[in-house]
């Protein structure tokens, strides 16, 4: 029982380090630091709220429990530079785990999902300059295959039929100087209309005007759109079919702000369609400059050459993006950094148990390590485990004055009344029968009828209902009826 009550104490005092160890680390320093003139002055603290320190034994203003000192000189720690000593038994119950710092490569390899689209440099949009109507339509369905070229519609349009007159006219008088200008100014005409070389040609050597006028495609691509049929009239500037070469697309993939610096434009990219089971190789070709307000994302374009068309926009694909790779850099895993504040920080280890606090500054992330930019070279030794323990002297020197005085606590006060052991029978300890106790927040079997404080930690018992006490008990593995 002895013992559990120990290990129960130890995690009740790691749990109250966790919650106020930036705050202390941060707060409480400088408060230390003054109070700590004297080499061979004892100060006393809280051990579930540091930032109380006293000169004077007594009790927290807060909780109630005894303070604990804070030992100078040959004690625990030395507030002059910062180190702090551990005894070697205190470490192994505070689980702390020594690793170094290593060199190593930063792969930066990046893996997320991405959407396959239609290039937007590759992608044409058919409409005309004249009113007009529509007949003999090629282009009738989606997805049909266009060459550049072909035919995709015959329109009637009395303006057309008037610029082809114009160029029929001029041609008689192509040998004057003026018939000249009006020769050349109908051909540049019919060209705005986006009439094809190959029509105007027709119209010179035959000399002859068509009712419907043929349009014919300048690109080669696949129907994605189509806004038309046929004998329907259509207005200038409507676009009637949209057209688009699948032979390149892009892979719109995400990636996080913190890994915007790992991509450039250029890299490598392995595109992985599971839905057909194919790889595709691609090229970073823009990072766009907007991050996404809900995500937090940033998107990257990725060129993919599809020239077996087996890729289709919309699919969807995983991304491999290859950054460069850096070498020979120094690093620490993620799980030695704490962070306060803007601050990175990392306990060092000096060896014989001594330990500092010192700040990082850190590069890059990736796969759970940090790039070491500033602050610790190759071989320093750092704390990867338990390091929140220790972060601050003042926290220390609590949790150890702590679990010593536990030891002596436990030897002198386990024979109280109000400490319950075994089966609990709560409702006998309610002897008003107002169906209420007080119970201790901290020494869950620590139960009393009247008001008072704990005999174990000296902390204000709480009043709470017959089951609230029993849930406690419960929830804390004690046996209650």
């Amino acid at each position: 029982m002895k013992n559990d009550f120990l290990k129960y104490l130890i995690l009740l005092i790691i749990g109250a380090v966790i919650g106020i160890g930036a705050y202390s680390l941060l707060k409480d320093e400088d408060k230390i630091q003054r109070h700590s003139e004297s080499e061979n002055k004892t100060l006393y603290t809280c051990g579930m709220h540091p930032e109380i320190i006293e000169e004077e034994p007594g009790t927290c203003p807060i909780c109630g429990m005894n303070l604990t000192p804070i030992k100078n000189g040959n004690g625990t720690s030395n507030n002059s530079d910062g180190i702090i000593q551990i005894d070697g038994s205190v470490t192994q119950n505070m689980n702390i785990k020594i690793d170094e710092v290593k060199r190593g490569s930063l792969n930066s390899e990046i893996f997320t999902n991405g959407i396959i689209t239609a290039a937007d440099n590759r992608e044409y949009a058919i409409n005309l300059k004249v009113d007009g109507w529509i007949k003999n339509l090629k282009a009738n369905y989606i997805g049909q295959k266009i060459n550049k070229g072909d035919k995709l519609f015959e329109i009637y349009s009395p303006e057309l039929l008037a610029a082809q007159e114009e160029l029929v006219s001029a041609l008689s008088t192509a040998n004057k100087d003026k018939g000249n200008k009006l020769l050349k100014s109908a051909i540049e005409k019919l060209k705005l209309f986006d009439i094809s070389q190959k029509e105007i040609d027709r119209i010179i050597e035959t000399k002859k005007v068509k009712k419907y006028t043929p349009y014919y495609s300048f690109f080669n691509g696949t129907v994605l759109e189509k806004n038309i049929v046929e004998g329907k009239q259509i207005k200038r500037g409507t676009d009637l079919i949209k057209i688009s070469d699948l032979r390149y697309l892009w892979a719109i993939a995400d990636i996080y702000e913190n890994e915007a610096n790992l991509v450039s434009v250029g890299d490598s990219v392995i595109v992985n369609v599971n839905s057909i089971n194919q790889k595709f190789n691609g090229v970073v070709s823009f990072i766009y400059p907007i991050i996404d307000e809900n995500s937090k994302t940033i998107k990257v374009r990725i060129n993919v050459e599809n020239k077996n068309e087996k890729l289709k926009p919309n699919m969807f694909a995983s991304v491999v993006l290859k950054g460069k790779t850096k070498n020979n850099q120094l690093m620490i895993p993620e799980s030695a950094v704490l962070r306060i504040g803007r601050k990175n920080i990392v306990v060092e280890s000096l060896g014989e148990g001594k330990f500092k606090s010192i700040e990082l500054e850190l590069g890059n992330y990736i796969d759970g390590m940090y790039q070491i930019k500033a602050g610790m070279q190759e071989g320093d030794k750092f704390v990867v485990s338990g390091q929140f323990l220790i972060d601050s002297e003042s926290n220390l020197k609590s949790a150890v004055d702590m679990y010593s005085a536990a030891e002596n606590d436990a030897e002198t006060k386990n024979d109280s009344k109000l400490i319950r052991e075994g089966v609990i029978d709560v409702e006998s300890i309610d002897v008003n029968k107002d169906g209420k106790v007080f119970q201790d927040p901290m020494d869950w079997n620590v139960i009393s009828d009247e008001d008072g404080r704990c005999p174990i930690c000296n902390m204000f018992l709480k009043e709470v209902t017959i089951n609230e006490a029993k849930e406690n008990l419960k929830g804390n593995g004690f046996d209650y009826k």
